[in-house]
């Protein structure tokens, strides 16, 4: 029992020094219809962190490269950040917040 309280202290420190919030994001990963059914499905909190880092460009229509504090890594774009990016440029600073799955990284908002 110690243990487990000591784990729920150390990741709520973990969450308030480190400034992660945690939102229900399954608006940002989802548009339109799609947004009732996974309401229905009951939804699920997700950790999202927030960064700032230079816009490089768009590899593919769902994925951007951005230079960040840890150099450059490319993210996934949920479908409502891919309309935000069609408006960055090359050298752009930008802010952007992003969750994990499993490995990858998926920006759900993008902004200048």
């Amino acid at each position: 029992m110690k243990k487990i309280r000591s784990i729920i202290i150390g990741v709520s420190v973990a969450v308030i020094v480190g400034g992660i919030g945690v939102v229900n994001a399954s608006s940002y990963l989802t548009s339109g219809s799609d947004q009732s059914s996974h309401a229905e499905q009951g939804e699920q909190e997700m950790v999202v962190y927030q960064e700032t880092g230079t816009f490089i460009g768009l590899a593919d229509p769902h994925t951007v490269e951005i230079k960040t504090s840890k150099g450059y890594e490319a993210f996934q774009l949920s479908p409502v950040a891919q309309k935000s990016a069609l408006s960055l440029g090359a050298n752009e600073t930008i802010t952007f917040s992003y969750t994990e799955k499993g490995q990858q990284f998926i920006i759900v908002e993008i902004n200048k």
